[in-house]
């Protein structure tokens, strides 16, 4: 309950200081901006990181974004690993981990992208933009999934019906074909706290 609180509280800030900068014209700030397919710079419609569900319906895109903590890269020994909390609103698993390794890529620095990550519940690939943006389009075919709980964590979540609505669709979307894209800042994810924030750290020192 607390993470899909977070979830929808950063949803309506993020959307909101997006609308603010369109505007008044202000220059994003470069850390949150990626690059798009044209090369023009997008902004996040939330802060980094993040869980992004592919829908085809436009009017859902705003309701298929998840809470992601924090985003572990590690590169170790010629493997790199991918590593963050599965967002528990959409899969309706609580403290599920999603790790995936694979062989380091061919650039330094950017070792997760040009390489293919797997693990039991399915494989990833990755692409690193212009600002760092990293987006790890995943396909899984054994993640645990509860679908009931899922649904409850959108009743409980949702603003108003309307809401509840478009949310459950992407569930549904989710679980019918369980395709999702983590989004996070590759230099933050690959520090030696491995994207945890000071106050994390300073706990397990």
């Amino acid at each position: 309950m607390r993470r899909t609180k977070k979830w929808l509280w950063m949803m309506s800030a993020g959307l909101a200081l997006s609308a603010c900068s369109e505007s008044r014209g202000a220059t994003p700030d470069a850390a949150r901006e990626t690059t798009g397919d044209a090369g023009a710079i997008v902004t996040p419609p939330l802060p980094l990181p993040y869980y992004e569900v592919p829908v085809a319906d436009p009017a859902l895109a705003p309701h298929a974004l998840f809470f992601v903590p924090d985003v572990h890269v590690i590169v170790a020994a010629g493997e790199v690993t991918l590593t963050y909390d599965f967002p528990p609103d959409l899969s309706g698993v609580e403290d599920q981990t999603v790790t995936l390794r694979g062989p380091v890529g061919p650039v330094a620095g950017r070792e997760i992208e040009g390489t293919t990550l797997s693990d039991a519940v399915g494989t990833g690939t990755c692409t690193v933009d212009a600002a760092g943006v990293a987006r790890c389009t995943e396909i899984f075919t054994a993640l645990p999934i509860d679908y009931a709980a899922a649904l409850t964590a959108v009743e409980a979540g949702a603003a108003n019906a309307e809401e509840a609505l478009a949310r459950r669709a992407v569930v549904d979307a989710f679980v019918s074909d369980p395709i999702g894209i983590v989004v996070f800042d590759l230099a933050t994810a690959l520090e030696p706290s491995g994207g945890d924030d000071d106050d994390d750290h300073e706990e397990h020192d």
